[in-house]
C-alpha cells in the first residue's frame, strides 16, 4: 500500500451529522480554484499546505470508527485532489464495503463528467451522491445539505434512492472543545449564536 500519496486536508469532523445522509467521516480539503463569492468555507480556499495526511493513515482512521454510515468530501474542491482521493475510497472500499461516499463540488455534474482528467473519472467511480455547482450567494436559502437552489444532488449509485430527501435531517451541530471553543458545522449558520456561545 503506497502511503506516499497525500492529501492536502483542511479539516475533519469524524461524526457529521450535516453533510449528508447519517452520521459521516467529513473531510473538507484544502484548496479551491474556484472562489465563489460569499463562500462560507474561506479558510479552506488556499492551496498553501495545512494537513498533509496519507491516504493509508486517513482509511485507517476511516476504518476504525463504529457506526458511521460513509464518508463526505467537501472543501475546498475536492477534485482538484481527485486521484488521492480515488486511492482512498479504493482502500475503504476493500475494508467497509458497507460505506457509502458524498461528495461535493463546485464543478457541475456536466463538467465533471466531461473532464478528461483521469483523477476525476476513476473519483466518480466510487461516489454515491454527488452535490454539484459553484455556490451563488444571490441563491443561498436553508436546502438540505446546500448552500444555493442551483445546487443539485445526483445518485450517481443504487446505494441510496430519492427517498432520503423526505426524511429528517440534522442541519446545524455544534461542537465544544476542551478548551471550552464552540463551533458550529452545517449550512446558513447562525454566526451571532456562534458569537454568544462563544462569549459566555
Amino acid at each position: 500500500m503506497n502511503n506516499s500519496i497525500l492529501l492536502n486536508v483542511g479539516d475533519i469532523v469524524p461524526l457529521s451529522q450535516t453533510d449528508g445522509p447519517g452520521k459521516r467521516f467529513t473531510i473538507w480539503l484544502q484548496g479551491c480554484s474556484r472562489h465563489c463569492l460569499g463562500c462560507c468555507n474561506q479558510q479552506f480556499l488556499s492551496h498553501k499546505e495545512k494537513h498533509l495526511l496519507s491516504v493509508e493513515y486517513l482509511a485507517n482512521e476511516i476504518c476504525s470508527i463504529i457506526g458511521i454510515e460513509g464518508i463526505t468530501f467537501s472543501g475546498g474542491e475536492p477534485f482538484e485532489q481527485s486521484f488521492a482521493l480515488a486511492i482512498l475510497c479504493e482502500i475503504v472500499r476493500k475494508n467497509r464495503p458497507e460505506l457509502t461516499f458524498f461528495c461535493y463540488s463546485g464543478y457541475t455534474q456536466k463538467e465533471l463528467f466531461s473532464s478528461s482528467d483521469s483523477g476525476t473519472k476513476l473519483l466518480l467511480q466510487y461516489i454515491d451522491i454527488l452535490v454539484d455547482g459553484p455556490f451563488l450567494k444571490n441563491r443561498s436559502g436553508h436546502y438540505l445539505w446546500r448552500g444555493s437552489s442551483n445546487q443539485k444532488i445526483h445518485f450517481l449509485t443504487q446505494r441510496y434512492t430519492t427517498d432520503i430527501l423526505t426524511q429528517k435531517h440534522v442541519t446545524t451541530q455544534v461542537f465544544v472543545s476542551a478548551d471550552g471553543v464552540a463551533s458550529m458545522n452545517g449550512f446558513n449558520l447562525d454566526l451571532n449564536l456562534l458569537n454568544l456561545l462563544n462569549n459566555l
